[in-house]
């Protein structure tokens, strides 16, 4: 699954998401969740909106518990 949200990340219409997003997906039954940080809210959000077709396709909901820590 990892790998399905770093490709998401890397092929985002925003430009490659990977090296601002230090982030892990974890997909259960019910929910995907986001867990690591970026520098702004900004890509806080493109990060959840990158894997919203993952999260469709299985009918879970998002929980994004990304951090937003600027330098």
């Amino acid at each position: 699954m990892q790998v399905f949200f770093e490709l998401a990340l890397s092929r985002s219409p925003n430009g490659n998401l990977t090296e601002y997003a230090r982030a892990i997906m974890c997909l259960t039954t019910t929910r995907l969740y986001l867990e690591g940080e970026a520098r702004t809210y900004y890509q806080k959000q493109i990060a959840q909106e990158a894997v919203l077709p993952l999260a469709r396709e299985y009918g879970v909901e998002i929980k994004n518990n990304i951090q937003v820590k600027k330098d």
